[in-house]
This record gives structure tokens, C-alpha cells and sequence, in this order.
């Protein structure tokens, strides 16, 4: 009867962390970003753990014809539901050494940021974690909304890539990570600081 109860308790932990398993979803009205893992638990329950950061600040540098994006984003604002994961996430981004993850993208000009809002395509930038820089390809695509435009953007990469130990935590379960990173954003012009208004004229 013991070995049931064990049993029992198993089963019902495994369909908690199903709700968790989600994708990765923002609000409309929020800039925010998130990264995305895949977690075994007891050898056979497969997890996606998400954690989200609407804390993001960006703003566009301009220099000449070239334009960059840059996004400060605080490492203690990302939360995946699971307290305990969130402060792992602090400790393996050297919170304790650095208050921010920074992202800053290549160079693009006008006539390329609107051809997003026809087709995604491919932004080559730099993402500062632990005080390396690391380059990362995000596939962006953008869409009129309300007030401007959004920009969506997803990468993925490896823990191993950008020198980050891998995950543990899963709410205190057994629990084996894989080698495997999304970096996910949704920023809206409205809310980037030096966004160029000619790129929303008439749209």
C-alpha cells in the first residue's frame, strides 16, 4: 500500500509539471523575453520550462545609415513559476557578479527592418553573459499593432555555446537537463527608446 501512495504522489507531481510545459507565450502589450530549456524527469517525463523577463529596457543606437538594437535585461526579473529555478537561473548568470544580461544586434538599415514585416529574417548580434561575448542568430519577424510595430524574435543555441552550467533544479525532483537553449523576445517600437518614427510612417 506504501509502494501505491509513493506511486500515487509520482503521478500527481508529473501532471503538475505538465501545466508548466508550455510555450513560449507574451502578452501583446509587453515588451518582454524568455529563455526555454527541455528537462527529463524520473527518466521519462519530458518538461519545457519557460522563463519570462518583461524588465527588458532597449533602446536603438543610430550611427549614420546603420542602426543597432540594444536590450538591457536585469538577470533577476525572469520567472518560470518555480522560485527555486529562478534563483538557480541568478546564480549561473553571475548575478551576484553582474545586475544584466546585454544583447546588442548587428547593424541593419531601414529598408531591412521593414522587410521583416513581409519575411522573417536572420539578425547576427552579441548577447553579454558572465562577462563574455557571444554571438547569437535570432530569426526576426514583425507585424503592425497598435502604435507601431512588434518585433518577434527566437535562437536557439546551447548552454555549452555560451558557457552556461545547465539548469538542475526542477521544484526539488530528479531531474537531467539537455544541452539545449531558446532565447525568445517580443519588443514593441513603442516601448524601444530612439525608435525612428519614419519606420511606422504609413503603415
Amino acid at each position: 500500500m506504501k509502494l501505491l501512495g509513493v506511486i500515487g504522489v509520482i503521478v500527481l507531481v508529473l501532471m503538475s509539471f505538465r501545466a508548466k510545459a508550455d510555450d513560449v507565450k507574451f502578452a501583446d502589450d509587453k515588451s518582454c523575453v524568455a529563455w526555454k530549456t527541455r528537462k527529463t524527469l524520473f527518466l521519462f517525463k519530458h518538461v519545457e520550462p519557460v522563463g519570462m523577463n518583461c524588465a527588458v529596457q532597449s533602446i536603438v543606437l543610430n550611427k549614420g545609415s546603420e542602426l543597432r538594437l540594444r536590450s538591457v535585461i536585469p538577470i533577476n526579473k525572469f520567472d518560470s513559476g518555480e522560485p527555486s529555478r529562478d534563483k538557480e537561473v541568478f546564480n549561473i548568470l553571475g548575478g551576484d557578479r553582474q545586475t544584466e544580461i546585454i544583447y546588442t544586434s548587428g547593424p541593419v538599415d531601414e529598408a531591412a527592418i521593414k522587410n521583416m514585416l513581409a519575411a522573417p529574417a536572420d539578425m547576427l548580434g552579441l548577447i553579454y553573459v558572465n562577462s563574455k561575448a557571444f554571438p547569437v542568430h535570432f530569426l526576426v519577424s514583425a507585424k503592425t499593432v497598435e502604435g507601431g510595430v512588434a518585433f518577434d524574435g527566437h535562437c536557439t543555441t546551447k548552454f555549452s555555446d555560451l558557457e552556461i552550467p545547465k539548469i538542475k533544479v526542477a521544484g526539488g525532483l530528479i531531474a537531467s537537463v539537455d544541452d539545449y537553449l531558446e532565447l525568445h523576445f517580443h519588443l514593441l517600437s513603442s516601448q524601444i527608446e530612439k525608435f525612428p518614427p519614419a519606420l511606422i510612417q504609413g503603415l
